[in-house]
């Protein structure tokens, strides 16, 4: 996606603060889950998650239902049983074992190092692409990717410069 190409960029309002309400859940997601994850399963944290995010989901294609031109259904929109099977192995192994990772991990590690590791998805992501689909980047698109890492990384260095340095006797 090229969403620095004002040609291919379309804003909303709506989808600004879809936008909005997915880094705010995310937020409470990671902090509670860190404050939890001492005491509470990272199963159930996550059975409670993906039942609150399926039931958003299908509010969210139900109003679109309403608001769609005649014939269209967003709810049923894919038709094809092999479709199905394919979004069920998508959604069972990446989707819920990553969930399950991440929310594992927030027993081990603090929530912002999981949450800055979690950053990392999205250049994997599209490294994956180019490789297995022979997607093809755009000079800006590979210095978007850098800049990721470049956060990522950032944090600590910031950490190693203000370390004290060990004092010699």
């Amino acid at each position: 996606m090229r969403a620095y190409d004002p040609a291919v960029l379309r804003i909303s309002w709506l989808g600004a603060v879809v936008g909005l309400l997915t880094v705010l859940t995310h937020t409470v997601y990671v902090l509670m889950g860190q404050r939890n994850a001492p005491s509470i399963s990272p199963w159930t944290t996550l059975a409670y998650t993906m039942t609150f995010g399926s039931l958003t989901l299908a509010a969210l294609a139900l109003a679109a239902d309403r608001i769609a031109p005649a014939g269209r259904s967003y709810l049923w929109a894919i038709e094809a049983p092999d479709a199905w099977a394919t979004l069920a192995i998508i959604a069972i192994g990446p989707t819920l074992g990553g969930y399950a990772l991440f929310t594992q991990s927030l027993r081990y590690i603090p929530g912002k190092v999981a949450g800055l590791i979690s950053v990392i998805e999205a250049p994997v992501a599209t490294l994956i692409a180019v490789t297995l689909l022979g997607e093809r980047l755009d000079a800006l698109q590979v210095v978007g990717m850098g800049m990721i890492l470049v956060a990522v990384v950032l944090p600590r260095l910031a950490l190693r410069t203000q370390q004290p340095s060990p004092i010699a006797v």
